[in-house]
């Protein structure tokens, strides 16, 4: 396995990928796959996972989310950067999009909610800013896993 995996739905941005990360004498694997279905690795293959700028490019967030975790190993951190609005500007851009969605973006999420998503996805916050005037950072860490042990009765 190695240090850095990634993928992407578009078979041309994994390809960028792998020419500039080979010019930088860095080897990755990538792969074309949709997050939303299936991540390609083994259950708790990684320590830490990156989503940057993607989220609001998921129909179903949750989906991926759930595919994030799987392949998370227990107290890995997940680092999500995100573009960030303003909220009135957010809610009328989420309008928009419900009726058309454009460019491959079907909503824009505010950190709240997206701390909300990894509430449920077993991610406890343990950072949360701005990143840049247009986007922010948040990063949760999988709560550590606790072995089944049934209680029998005395």
């Amino acid at each position: 396995m190695c240090d850095l995996a990634g993928v992407d739905i578009a078979p041309r941005i994994v390809a960028c990928a792998e020419r500039h990360l080979s010019q930088m004498g860095l080897a990755a694997d990538l792969r074309v796959t949709d997050a939303e279905v299936s991540l390609p690795w083994p259950s708790q293959s990684f320590d830490v996972v990156t989503m940057t700028g993607v989220l609001h490019h998921f129909p179903h967030a949750t989906d991926a989310l759930k595919q994030v975790h799987r392949v998370m190993r227990p107290a890995a951190a997940l680092i999500l950067i995100d573009p960030w609005f303003p909220p009135i500007v957010r809610q009328l851009i989420n309008q928009y999009l419900r009726i058309r969605p454009r460019d491959g973006d079907f909503r824009f999420w505010a950190p709240t909610e997206v701390a909300g998503l990894f509430a449920l996805h077993g991610l406890n916050v343990s950072h949360q800013r701005r990143a840049v005037w247009h986007s922010f950072l948040i990063v949760g860490k999988l709560q550590a896993i606790q072995p089944y042990s049934p209680v029998t009765e005395t």
